[in-house]
C-alpha cells in the first residue's frame, strides 16, 4: 500500500512539473510573439501641405492663372520594420482652379475652388545624408475634383470691332475633373517637408466658342460698299496645374 502511495505521489510530482514547464514554454512562445509584433510596426506618415500654384489649360490660347492648394495627407509603408522604401498614401483637401482668355477686345478670366481627393499614391522613400535623416518621395496617383465655390465666367455678348466687324462669344468651364498627379517631395529632418507636383486633368476642362464676322470694303461691278464672311472659332483644352507646397508631418 505504501509503494503504491509513493508511486501515485511521484507520478503527481511528476505531471506537475510537467505542466508547469509546457506553460512556461507556451508563455515565452506568446510572449516572444507578442515582441516581435511590437518590435516590427509599419512606419506611418500623416502631413498637413499647403502652398501656391499656377492652375492652367493645356491649350495656348489660355493664360495660367494664380491659385492655391491645402490638403491633408496619410501614407503607410508597405514594408513593416522600416520608414524607406515603398509606400502607399491617401491625400484629400482643397484647390483652386481657373483660366484667362484673352479675346480682341474681350477678357475672360475664370477662378473657382474644388475639392479633391487622390484616393491612390504610390511614393517611393529614399534617405539622404546621415542617418537618414533626410527624405526623398517620387510619388504619382490619381485625383478626382468638383467645384464647391463657382466664379466661373459665361458671356454671351456682342464685341464691336471697328472695320473688322464683332464677335459673339460664349466661355464655359465643367463642375468635375480627374487625371493623374506627379512629383517630388523632399523631407527634411522628417518633418518639413516641400512638394512640387504636377496635376493633369483628362475631362475637357475649357471650352471657347466665338462665331466673328468681318466687315471688309470692297469695289465689284460698280458696288461702292462692304461685304460681310463669318468664320466660327473654337478652342478648348484640359486642366494642367503646377504647385508648390510647403508641408509638416504631424505624427510623431
Amino acid at each position: 500500500m505504501k509503494k503504491l502511495l509513493i508511486l501515485l505521489l511521484a507520478l503527481g510530482t511528476y505531471v506537475s512539473e510537467a505542466s508547469a514547464q509546457f506553460g512556461t514554454v507556451v508563455s515565452k512562445k506568446i510572449t516572444s510573439n507578442t515582441m516581435n509584433v511590437i518590435k516590427v510596426p509599419r512606419d506611418r506618415t500623416f502631413y498637413f501641405a499647403a502652398g501656391g500654384q499656377l492652375n492652367g489649360v493645356t491649350e495656348s490660347h489660355f493664360k495660367p492663372v494664380i491659385g492655391y492648394e491645402a490638403a491633408l495627407g496619410y501614407q503607410w509603408a508597405m514594408k513593416r520594420g522600416t520608414q524607406l522604401g515603398a509606400q502607399l498614401g491617401i491625400e484629400a483637401g482643397i484647390t483652386s482652379r481657373g483660366w484667362e482668355y484673352d479675346q480682341f477686345y474681350a477678357s475672360h478670366k475664370s477662378t473657382g475652388m474644388a475639392v479633391f481627393l487622390s484616393p491612390i499614391n504610390y511614393v517611393y522613400r529614399m534617405g539622404l545624408g546621415a542617418n537618414n535623416n533626410i527624405w526623398l518621395e517620387p510619388h504619382i496617383g490619381a485625383f478626382a475634383a468638383i467645384d464647391v465655390i463657382d466664379n466661373y465666367v459665361h458671356n454671351e455678348g456682342k464685341y464691336e470691332l471697328g472695320e473688322r466687324g464683332y464677335i459673339n462669344s460664349h466661355t464655359s468651364t465643367p463642375e468635375v475633373d480627374a487625371g493623374i498627379n506627379v512629383g517630388l517631395r523632399l523631407w527634411v529632418a522628417k518633418r518639413i517637408s516641400v512638394d512640387l507636383s504636377y496635376r493633369q486633368g483628362f475631362i475637357e476642362f475649357a471650352e471657347e466658342e466665338a462665331k466673328i464676322q468681318y466687315r471688309n470694303h470692297t469695289t465689284f461691278s460698280g458696288y461702292d460698299g462692304y461685304e460681310t464672311t463669318a468664320e466660327e472659332v473654337k478652342h478648348s483644352g484640359l486642366s494642367g496645374n503646377l504647385c508648390l507646397r510647403i508641408g509638416v508631418k504631424l505624427n510623431k
